[in-house]
């Protein structure tokens, strides 16, 4: 147990950094925008699909996707 947190601002990198620092058998748990399908950001309303980013962010670490 730690009580160590780091904040991440951008949501997509936060993803990106918690599947980072996973070691094997670490639960990564994301929760907040799962049922979202856009993000308001500096005025622009942009789309958003949190399983596809976590998919994405996952395959580009090499990591094994179901």
């Amino acid at each position: 147990y730690s009580n160590h947190y780091e904040v991440v601002q951008e949501r997509t990198q936060a993803i990106r950094h918690g599947l980072e620092i996973a070691e094997d058998w670490d639960l990564v748990i994301v929760t907040g925008m799962a049922n979202f399908t856009s993000r308001w950001m500096n005025e622009w309303d942009i789309p958003w699909n949190e399983k596809e980013v976590i998919e994405e962010q996952m395959r580009n670490l090499g990591m094994w996707v179901m």
